[in-house]
C-alpha cells in the first residue's frame, strides 16, 4: 500500500477559443508552470478541456476542405461559427483525429512537466463505437493510463453522447484513485464503489452555469470525501462559452481540494479553494496518505468500520436489481396506493350473502322518577262514583277544537247520541246507566 504524499494541483480554467494547437499548448503550459512552482505531482483540468482542440481542428479541416466547398468551408464562410454548431460534425466525422490530438497534446505535457495529468473531458468515440464524454488519464512519463467515461448525462447531453457503463481505477505514486465526471459525483454509490476498491482519492472535472449548480457540486464533493474518508479534487471550467446551443449563461465555480474534516486546517473539509467563481486560478493541496490511513483507524467515527453492508444490501438489492430510478420506483408506489379495491370482484358470492352481525349495546337502567304531587280535589256534593262516570265520558269524547261549529244531533237518526242523564242507585250510589231526557 502506497503511503507517499502527493501535492495535487487543481486548475480553474477559463474557456477561450484557440485558433491553432500551438496557442492552446502555450496556454496549458502557462497553468502547468504555475502548478510546477507549487511542487505539484498531480494536475486536474476541468470538464470539456479537451474540446479546446475542436477550434484548431475545425480550422485545420476548413483549410483542407476549402477547395472542395465542404461543410466546414460553408460553415466558416460567413465568419467564425458557434462551436456548438461545429462540434457535432467534428465528432461524427473526425472523432479519431480529435482523439489523437488530445492524447498527443496531454501526453507531451505530462512528460514535459513530469506530472500525472487528468486532462478533462473530450467528446470521443469509445471502443464500442459510441460517442461519450471521456476524461483521459496520463502518467508522469507521458503514457496513457486510460479513460473514464461520464456515467450520468442530462437530457441536453444525451443529444450528442451516450452514457458510459464502466467505473475504472488508476494507480499513482500516492496510491489508487478514481475519476468522476460532472454530475456523476451526485450519486454516492460511485464514490462508495471506489472506496471499496481501495481508492484514497477522487478527481472530479466538472462545470456549472449557475451559483446553485456549482454549490450543489461542492456540497456533495465534501460529503463524498467525508462519508468515505478519502481525498477529493474538483476543477471547474469558467467564463463565457459557446459550447451549449440553448444556454449562453456563463460558466462559474470555485475549484477546491477537499479532505475529511479531521485533516483540514479549519476543520471544514477544505484544504484550499479558488477565491472567486469567475476567475482563473491554480490551487494545491496535500494528499497525505499516511495521515489518511491513520484516520481510518483512529477517527472518532470510523465510518469505514461501521458500515452495515448486509443491511444496505437488504434495503436496496431489489431496487438496484430492478434498474429503476428513484422517480420510477416512487411512481410505482403512488400508483399502488391509489388502487381502489372492488369488493364484489375480490370476495366470493357466499361471503357477500352473509348477514351483517349486529352488536348488542347494553342500555343503562332508567333512573327512578319522582312521583308528582297530585292536588286534592275540592269536596263535591255529587257522589264520587258519579264524578268518575262523568270523567270517563269526558275522556272518551274527542275534544272539540276552539271555534268549531257543532251541528245539532238528530235523536231519531242517532239515538245513541241523544241527550241522557245517568241513573244512580240511591242506596249504594253506584252508576246504573243512562236514561233519555225528554225534550221540553
Amino acid at each position: 500500500m502506497a503511503t507517499k504524499s502527493a501535492i495535487v494541483a487543481v486548475i480553474q480554467l477559463q474557456w477561450k477559443r484557440q485558433q491553432n494547437e500551438s496557442t492552446l499548448r502555450e496556454e496549458l503550459q502557462r497553468f502547468l508552470r504555475l502548478a510546477q512552482n507549487k511542487h505539484a505531482d498531480v494536475v486536474l483540468f476541468p470538464e470539456m478541456t479537451g474540446l479546446l482542440l475542436a477550434g484548431p481542428l475545425a480550422q485545420e479541416k476548413k483549410e483542407a476542405l476549402k477547395k472542395k466547398g465542404g461543410f466546414l468551408d460553408r460553415l466558416f464562410g460567413g465568419g467564425t461559427p458557434e462551436l456548438s454548431d461545429v462540434i457535432p460534425t467534428l465528432i461524427a466525422e473526425h472523432s479519431e483525429a480529435l482523439t489523437e490530438q488530445y492524447k498527443r497534446l496531454f501526453g507531451d505535457l505530462a512528460r514535459e512537466f513530469r506530472m500525472l495529468i487528468v486532462a478533462g473531458t473530450l467528446l470521443a468515440r469509445s471502443e464500442e463505437g459510441v460517442i461519450q464524454h471521456r476524461a483521459g488519464v496520463f502518467d508522469a512519463d507521458g503514457s496513457f493510463l486510460g479513460w473514464q467515461s461520464k456515467l450520468h448525462l442530462t437530457a441536453a447531453e444525451k443529444a450528442t453522447a451516450q452514457e458510459g457503463d464502466a467505473l475504472n481505477t488508476f494507480e499513482g505514486s500516492f496510491g489508487r484513485f478514481g475519476v468522476l465526471v460532472g454530475n456523476d459525483l451526485l450519486f454516492p454509490e460511485l464514490a462508495r464503489a471506489l472506496a471499496y476498491r481501495g481508492c484514497v482519492g477522487i478527481l472530479c472535472p466538472t462545470l456549472a452555469q449557475s451559483r446553485s449548480g456549482w454549490q450543489r457540486q461542492r456540497l456533495v464533493a465534501a460529503a463524498r470525501a467525508q462519508e468515505n474518508q478519502l481525498f477529493l479534487g474538483q476543477s471547474f471550467l469558467v467564463g463565457e462559452s459557446d459550447l451549449f446551443p440553448d444556454n449562453r449563461d456563463p460558466l462559474v465555480g470555485r475549484s477546491a481540494v477537499l479532505v475529511p474534516v479531521e485533516l483540514s486546517p479549519r476543520a471544514d473539509g477544505l484544504m484550499s479553494e479558488v477565491g472567486a467563481e469567475k476567475v482563473e486560478g491554480v490551487i494545491t493541496g496535500e494528499w497525505n496518505t499516511a495521515a489518511l490511513h491513520n484516520l481510518w483507524h483512529t477517527s472518532e467515527v470510523c465510518v469505514r468500520d461501521m458500515g452495515r453492508g448486509l443491511l444496505f444490501h437488504e434495503l436496496l438489492a431489489f431496487d438496484y436489481q430492478s434498474g429503476a430510478t428513484i422517480a420510477e420506483r416512487t411512481s410505482d408506489v403512488e400508483e399502488v396506493a391509489e388502487i381502489k379495491v372492488d369488493i364484489e370482484a375480490v370476495l366470493p358470492p357466499e361471503a357477500l350473502a352473509l348477514p351483517v352481525p349486529t352488536v348488542e349495546v347494553p342500555v343503562a337502567p332508567a333512573l327512578p322518577q319522582p312521583t308528582p304531587e297530585v292536588a286534592t280535589p275540592p269536596a263535591q256534593e255529587t257522589p264520587v262514583a258519579l264524578d268518575a262516570a262523568r270523567a270517563v265520558t269526558e275522556l272518551s269524547a274527542p275534544p272539540t277544537p276552539e271555534g268549531t261549529l257543532v251541528a245539532p244531533v238528530d235523536a231519531e237518526e242517532h239515538p245513541h247520541l241523544a241527550r241522557s242523564e245517568p241513573i244512580i242507585d240511591p242506596e249504594s250510589g253506584y252508576y246504573l246507566g243512562e236514561k233519555p231526557v225528554e225534550e221540553d
